[in-house]
């Protein structure tokens, strides 16, 4: 990896910008970047010279930029992949996207309880009277219910004794 400059982290930005995938980092990109930032900052103490703390000020922008860039990269990529793809990423990056990872997967799974627990809501059946014709038609659940005749009584998901009723349709059976 070439020295940190602030040439090469306008080049960083850059590339960043321009394609979708990370740019290529050695491992101790971040560690690097703290020691030129150290280094930026004791030249502002001894020289306390305006240019110097404009070119501070703007080294810290551009990190930022390149630092929010690759961190949406990443984020995009443990929303779109299955696997582990970490080409690209520093060991901090590597941890970020473990993070997230885990992150994701729990959310996933509380995600897929709630709709587990709403097909189990629906399973409870109740018994209705039918009052009315009623056609064929596709239900909360994606199960089609009907036709159904006046005086039928059917056993049918809560959900759909309460759409019944409230259309007028049905009544609570016995």
């Amino acid at each position: 990896m070439p020295e940190i400059t602030y040439t090469y982290l306008r080049k960083l930005q850059n590339e960043e910008k321009e394609t979708m995938i990370l740019t290529e980092l050695s491992e101790e990109f971040y560690e690097k970047v703290e020691i030129f930032v150290k280094q930026k900052k004791e030249e502002i103490e001894k020289e306390h010279s305006i240019i110097k703390i404009r070119e501070f000020e703007n080294t810290i922008k551009l990190l930022r930029t390149i630092f929010q860039i690759r961190q949406q990269k990443i984020l995009l990529r443990t929303i779109q992949s299955s696997g582990d793809d970490k080409d690209g990423m520093t060991k901090e990056e590597i941890e970020l996207f473990d993070d997230v990872k885990k992150l994701m997967k729990n959310h996933t799974q509380i995600f897929e309880t709630s709709l587990e627990n709403k097909k189990e809501e629906q399973k409870v059946l109740k018994k209705v009277k039918i009052v009315k014709n009623v056609p064929a038609y596709t239900g909360i659940d994606g199960s089609i219910y009907g036709p159904f005749a006046p005086e039928q009584e059917k056993e049918l998901p809560e959900s759909e004794v309460k759409f019944l009723i409230k259309a007028e349709m049905a009544r609570l059976g016995e």
